[in-house]
């Protein structure tokens, strides 16, 4: 049953897992298919997936010719994953001219690989934040796509958990 937390209320939390199972977990995703299967077949099963997935819900429809340049952009945009979407960054680092990038932007926004959350204020009197974050949907196929694990991870993964935390609370708040 669910009690509404009150100003001065205790809220206390307990749980047996540790940094590094979060890490993990965070790195397997919510794919129920990827989080039943062993680390190497669980790979195997993102490699199709994401390759399936872009090349027939993302490339094909969007008429999108340069495969390479495109898959360059993803692994681009998973160092972007939380921060701010400024298309202009990845667009530099690409070297992908910005108006293709915006183009490649919006059929993974559509298939649900990344999602964009909106500006926001955190009050009235605050200036709204003049871009969008990017997420992706699952942070699974995320780390896949560069092919990071468990180890490499560490003090930004960190950083990404305390944003997180920050964005669920506040839409727990309401505000």
């Amino acid at each position: 049953r669910w009690r509404r937390i009150r100003a001065g209320d205790r809220v206390t939390h307990g749980s047996g897992l540790r940094r590094r199972d979060y890490l993990e977990r965070l790195v397997i995703g919510g794919f129920p298919e990827a989080v039943r299967r062993a680390p190497r077949r669980r790979t195997d099963f993102l490699d199709a997936q994401l390759s399936t997935l872009i090349q027939r819900d993302v490339l094909e429809p969007a008429h999108i010719r340069r495969h390479g340049e495109f898959m360059k952009l993803l692994v681009l945009l998973v160092g972007h994953a939380g921060g701010l979407l400024v298309p202009g960054s990845p667009a530099g680092r690409s070297g992908i001219p910005r108006t293709t990038l915006l183009r490649y932007l919006e059929p993974l926004s559509s298939v649900l690989v990344i999602k964009s959350i909106p500006a926001w204020s955190s009050g009235q009197i605050h200036r709204a934040v003049a871009a969008a974050k990017l997420a992706f949907v699952d942070t699974g196929g995320a780390c896949h796509l560069p092919g990071r694990d468990t180890n490499p991870l560490g003090d930004r993964a960190e950083r990404r958990v305390r944003w997180s935390k920050a964005l669920s609370s506040r839409s727990l708040r309401g505000s």
